[in-house]
């Protein structure tokens, strides 16, 4: 079965679609998608950085990159440009504080990049905190078959394909040629927060269409035609207007006003269904919009509701950095010139407040050859410190409460010595060793993550990365009629068949010292569950935003990051599914 959605499509199931996108703080991450796997129908929001380094989808073009079809089926020259970025963004004090993820289309592209980073972290210690995993989100590397629900504020796609040493292209495309490459394809381009970069070697006008009828195969043509032109792409095989006129003469009125001052003033900002009648462009910063205006116009009326109309849709536009000035038309006829006159100190006001000038803005458009090593920070704990109010992680106060009921320390699985080395590893003798190994660190630290189980086994034998190699090595070994495999929303969780997941009635907490203590997603739901419950016997009733931050600190973290956030509260609501707790006015309650 390709996919379950279609299952159930073809079968006549009901279909609701949940229209309003808020991931992408630029337009242009999600426009590409809306159109081709959306049908338009997505709700989005343009950001108010319309050209800007930081946003959007960016186009890195690298004519001497090759593919290596007949051997290793990489590209290295690509590999070697993505690295060097990262490492360069790294090295900077201002886009350290952005997360980073690697998308490649095939594994052994991934696995090359992987080895890159490797020796890069070895030559340049100082980025080595960002692929902990005690950053909220770490660096990672994966390709277009295994990213499905990761998320990073930039994504770096590493096209991989395209012409060889002789110049020769084949039309073969891995998993895009396959059926449902295309959605793999929507998968891996919607993945970023903020940008898209796209390293290629290989440009669309170079894919011939008519040596493939693969769907992934003609979304990537378009995809990098897109990365490389721009919306305009879009456009041209779309019925979209880029150049949309006034919705309402009302509007027109309000657009000669602004025009008449000297602002320049764009029309219907944005590419799907909903856009900003009227954006005033920043006088000093051609690329940036000053003040959004909304006017009560026909896309206002559209909207089906009022909370949809006002409420939810201010709030996410000024969540995206638009300042938003709202315009009535029964104020504006009745009164144009005190109209006038609000809307020109809503703009005198805006450019006050303005933070950025054109010399501040200016160092995000320089390009910087060498990592500025001199300019590097302490290695910092995690790299969202310093973030804007927006990606700000909230602080959590240390715990002033005893100890819980229920509260038991984590123990760390230890080795005196090493089981073996990394050729041992692959040996058909060592069987038995790795299949007790597994065994011993299920028994020790029971429940834990699946992931965290294969790094402390791979550990072992001297092997510090999970390769997809050494990931099958160690399932192939897994003694299943003595462990219990529990696969949950957070990911696969080992218990120790003496353990049943139902009857677990305890948490536990690292203590200070371990250096292996837990991140939050190797914690089991049930253990979260049950330091929720603990808390709240205690306290009685919590608002959930306070009982977030208790949970976090009685797992010992310091800040509770947008993904920590979402798994605890994600427990809380299956807690007040199953009766556990029940949700008053805010506040979260212990019914049990």
């Amino acid at each position: 079965m390709e996919s379950i959605l279609d299952e159930c499509v073809a079968s006549g199931l009901p279909q609701l679609y949940l229209k309003w996108h808020y991931r992408s703080r630029h337009e242009s991450l999600i426009a590409f998608s809306n159109y081709h796997y959306y049908d338009n129908r997505l709700i989005t929001f343009p950001s108010p950085q319309e050209h800007s380094p930081r946003f959007g989808v960016q186009w890195r073009y690298l004519p001497e990159a090759l593919y290596d079809r007949a051997k290793s089926r990489t590209n290295r020259a690509e590999a070697e440009a993505v690295t060097a970025e990262i490492v360069r963004r790294l090295s900077d004090t201002e886009e350290c504080r952005r997360s980073i993820g690697v998308v490649t289309l095939n594994m052994t592209q991934q696995l090359l990049i992987e080895d890159l980073l490797e020796e890069a972290r070895r030559n340049h210690p100082h980025i080595d905190p960002f692929f902990s995993n005690e950053q909220s989100e770490p660096v990672f590397v994966k390709n277009l078959e295994n990213v499905q629900g990761d998320q990073r504020d930039v994504i770096m796609l590493s096209v991989c394909y395209g012409p060889d040493q002789q110049g020769r292209l084949s039309m073969n495309f891995g998993p895009l040629n396959r059926i449902g490459g295309e959605r793999r394809l929507n998968v891996a381009v919607t993945r970023a927060k903020e940008q898209v970069v796209v390293f290629s070697g290989l440009r669309a006008d170079q894919i011939d269409l008519s040596r493939t009828k693969a769907v992934g195969v003609m979304h990537l043509k378009t995809y990098l035609d897109y990365a490389e032109r721009g919306p305009r792409a879009i456009a041209e095989a779309t019925s979209l207007n880029t150049a949309a006129d006034f919705d309402s003469s009302f509007e027109q009125d309000v657009w000669n006003a602004l025009t008449e001052k000297g602002w320049n003033v764009k029309t219907q900002v944005g590419c799907s269904g909903y856009r900003i009648n009227l954006a005033v462009c920043h006088p000093q910063d051609a690329g940036r919009y000053l003040l959004g205006i909304e006017c009560d116009g026909a896309t206002y009326h559209r909207l089906r509701v009022a909370r949809d109309r006002d409420r939810l849709r201010e709030a996410v536009l000024r969540n995206l950095g638009w300042n938003i000035h709202r315009i009535w038309s029964t104020d504006w006829w009745r009164s144009r010139k005190s109209e006038i006159e609000k809307l020109e100190s809503a703009l005198k006001k805006a450019l006050q407040n303005d933070v950025r000038s054109p010399s501040a803005a200016k160092p995000e458009t320089q390009k910087s050859e060498e990592p500025k090593i001199a300019a590097i920070p302490a290695a910092p704990a995690n790299h969202k410190n310093n973030l804007s109010q927006n990606h700000m992680e909230e602080l959590v106060l240390p715990r002033t409460l005893p100890t819980l009921a229920g509260q038991q320390t984590y123990a760390s699985y230890s080795a005196e010595t090493m089981w073996g080395n990394a050729n041992d590893f692959y040996e058909k003798k060592t069987d038995k060793s790795i299949r007790q190994a597994l065994l011993d660190v299920v028994n020790a630290e029971g429940p834990l993550a699946y992931n965290r189980l294969l790094r402390s086994v791979a550990g072992l034998w001297g092997i510090k990365r999970i390769t997809a190699h050494v990931e099958k090595r160690l399932e192939s070994l897994l003694p299943p009629n003595q462990i219990v495999m529990d696969r949950t929303e957070n990911g696969i969780f080992v218990w120790p068949l003496k353990i049943k997941p139902a009857e677990y009635e305890i948490f536990r907490v690292s203590a200070e010292d371990d250096p292996n203590s837990r991140a939050i997603d190797e914690i089991p739901p049930q253990e979260i569950g049950n330091a929720i419950l603990a808390i709240l016997q205690q306290q009685i009733s919590l608002p959930k935003s306070d009982l977030i931050r208790e949970t976090a600190c009685c797992f010992g973290f310091k800040r509770t990051s947008e993904n920590m956030q979402a798994i605890i509260d994600g427990v809380i609501f299956s807690l007040c599914q199953n009766k556990g707790c029940i949700e008053e006015e805010g506040n979260i309650r212990c019914t049990m």
